[in-house]
């Protein structure tokens, strides 16, 4: 309830869920809300083990962060 209230207040611009848990909690909480969905993935568990993945990783990170928050 206390994030439901937050959200309704506008102390959020964005909610983020990760791959590796289910998004039944996010897509509750911000249900009815104006508040925006995002996708973060911080242990990358769609970057491939490759050179550079390191930076993929980083870069796939703060592409999520951009997309959101900039709507």
């Amino acid at each position: 309830m206390q994030i439901r209230s937050a959200l309704s207040e506008g102390k959020a611009k964005c909610v983020f869920s990760e791959p590796q848990f289910t998004p039944a909690i996010v897509t509750s909480v911000t249900r009815g809300s104006d508040v925006l969905v995002g996708e973060l993935d911080p242990i990358g568990s769609t970057t491939p083990v490759e050179q550079g993945g390191y930076f993929n990783l980083l870069k796939t990170v703060s592409n999520s962060f951009y997309s959101c928050l900039s709507q």
